[in-house]
């Protein structure tokens, strides 16, 4: 497809993919080359029409997107210029060769996280990096107040919409569905909208909505600045949690009672209630300060709305107890008070046993488990470590450092560069393609592979040295690889065409 940008025609089919949402297609473009006046990275986010191949024999899907393109003709125009410099904005508009409008210019957020991916069980080193999340918190409490003093909403406020950079700094993106003036958001996602503005669609009433036969929520009314605040709450408590107001599972004595997890919210099941099952590799909720807990159960159970309360995040303080290894953020460690001793097996559900086989205040990386012994990673606050104690990286832990390991071989990446470690003595470094998708590189037992440039490649020892051997050609930043014992799977995207192949570790080229 040829889009015009800034009195600059590109070539869309030549562009490097690096994301496919729902509603949109986003490109990288390089400043020197492409449009050549911008100091930093750029992407090109193209809305896809009816006809593209995401939304073939599916009508609703379709209808939705001729509605956006036709929306986005008057909205993206009026698109307010004065939002704050952390929300990734319209730059440009791009234009196809029918004059229509099929996205915008922006910029591109370099090696990003979203907040998602920091409420996972681990994703972050508990107790020295939570200053960093609570800074990444105040940053986004000032952020969405300024969005606001700008008559702007912020609507669908998920946690794939803000993302996190290697320095930790916020960036809101997908601000195109922002509500203002006339143009109202009406895209949502049920574990961050605001009950308040919900109705429970069932089969019988609304059976386009519901055409898996289970009720859903539906939004009824319009989003504003207060629900724009309740789902703030909700990320901020299953980032220190690790699950949401909504998590764990409901399980009454009354079985008539139960309610499908879509609809706890509606009903308020929260995990405030105690017939809700909390997630064992969740942080406990007792171990938040007692303000900070009670304001959640105001908001999630009493209904409480209003701007978040700053404090309760610029006071948030957490320590490791020097006694148990507990992070906490109470005066008092929680786990000292709970318990006296740790027992190394624990019955976990019936017949099934569980045995702690190591602990750390850091952070276990990797894992897995490979001719018949496990082996993992960790980061102890200052290096990253083997299951033996043996130091591979004298490193601060890095979300961007990506390990994996294999039979006596273990390859780690930071950004452009693999090293693989044979026997865990002698290491080679190798270029490796450094994408937004992920996925570049893999171990197969003692064989690694990876994406390069353009090709798939594997290391094969000759006459005792370690060289680069090329399986296959692929699309070059596009491509990403799974493998297992013989074989491996991928996937890359040229234009709106996506491929899915398998290949031999032994043979040479691809398998459609």
């Amino acid at each position: 497809m040829k889009i015009t940008v800034k009195n600059q025609t590109i070539e869309t089919g030549k562009l490097v993919l690096i994301g496919s949402g729902g509603e949109a297609d986003i490109y990288r473009l390089d400043p020197s080359t492409a449009l050549g006046t911008s100091s930093h990275a750029l992407a090109l986010k193209i809305f896809k029409d009816r006809n593209h191949p995401d939304y073939t024999g599916n009508p609703s899907t379709q209808m939705g997107a001729e509605f956006r393109l036709k929306e986005h003709q008057q909205k993206l125009p009026a698109f307010p210029r004065n939002l704050p410099a952390n929300v990734v904005t319209p730059e440009a508009l791009a234009y196809d060769c029918k004059g229509i409008i099929r996205g915008y210019l922006m910029s591109l957020v370099s090696s990003p996280k979203t907040l998602w991916s920091y409420s996972q069980p681990g994703a972050y080193i508990r107790g020295k990096d939570e200053v960093k999340i609570s800074a990444v918190f105040s940053e986004m409490h000032k952020v969405t107040e300024e969005i606001h003093k700008r008559q702007v909403v912020i609507g669908d406020f998920n946690d794939l919409n803000v993302l996190i950079d290697g320095l930790f700094k916020v960036w809101f993106i997908d601000a195109d569905s922002y509500q203002f003036g006339k143009f109202y958001s009406k895209t949502f996602d049920e574990r961050f909208v605001d009950p308040k503005l919900c109705i429970i669609a069932t089969p019988k009433t609304h059976p386009d909505i519901c055409a898996d036969g289970k009720s859903h929520i539906l939004m009824a009314k319009p989003y504003s600045t207060l629900s724009d605040w309740y789902s703030f709450a909700i990320h901020f408590m299953q980032t220190l949690l690790s699950v949401g107001p909504y998590g764990g599972v409901y399980s009454p004595q009354n079985k008539k009672a139960i309610v499908p997890p879509q609809l706890r919210p509606m009903h308020r099941i929260s995990l405030f209630k105690p017939e809700v099952i909390y997630p064992k590799k969740a942080r406990p909720l007792e171990y938040l300060p007692d303000d900070l807990t009670q304001y959640f159960y105001e908001v999630f159970v009493k209904d409480l709305r209003g701007i978040f309360p700053v404090h309760l995040i610029q006071n948030l303080r957490f320590t490791a107890c020097s006694s148990c290894g507990t992070v906490h953020a109470k005066a008092v460690c929680p786990g000292c008070q709970k318990h006296s001793a740790q027992p190394v097996t624990a019955i976990v559900h019936g017949k099934l046993n569980a045995t702690r086989l190591f602990k750390t205040n850091g952070l276990v990386v990797t894992a897995c488990f490979t001719s018949g012994k496990l082996y993992f990673i960790y980061h102890d606050g200052s290096s990253y470590r083997m299951e033996d104690k043996r130091e591979i990286l004298a490193a601060a832990y890095d979300n961007r450092h990506e390990f994996k390991i294999g039979d006596k071989t273990l390859a780690y990446k930071n950004g452009s560069v693999l090293t693989v470690v044979r026997g865990y003595g002698n290491s080679k470094i190798y270029p490796v393609d450094d994408t937004h998708q992920g996925n570049t590189f893999s171990l197969s037992g003692e064989k690694p592979v990876w994406v390069s440039e353009g090709s798939i490649n594997t290391e094969e020892t000759i006459v005792g040295e370690r060289i680069e051997k090329k399986i296959a050609d692929v699309i070059s930043g596009n491509t990403a690889i799974w493998t297992g014992e013989s074989y491996g799977f991928g996937r890359y995207r040229a234009g709106e065409l996506m491929r899915h192949f398998i290949f031999s570790l032994k043979n040479k080229g691809l398998y459609d």
